[in-house]
């Protein structure tokens, strides 16, 4: 089973954050997800974990490219 990443990217000037929701392939929350972000040019890692309704947010985050990665119980998913 796939675990699907809902997220979106606001900037403001240097920084911005990606926050999302974790949900699986048929939509439904995952919660307690793992949630690492890593910046493509550096390869700098930042990592979250879903609340109870699913959602995350990885704060103060320079502009660059990101991937997302998130996992959990036995689940993978990549955006």
């Amino acid at each position: 089973m796939t675990l699907l990443l809902l997220s979106g990217v606001a900037m403001a000037q240097d920084t911005g954050k990606i926050s999302g929701y974790t949900k699986d392939a048929n939509g439904a929350i995952v919660p307690g997800a793992s949630v690492s972000v890593v910046n493509e040019k550096t390869g700098e890692e930042r990592n979250a974990k879903s609340n109870e309704d699913g959602y995350f947010v990885v704060p103060v985050l320079k502009a660059s490219t990101y991937r997302i990665i998130a996992e959990a119980s036995g689940m993978t998913g990549k955006d």
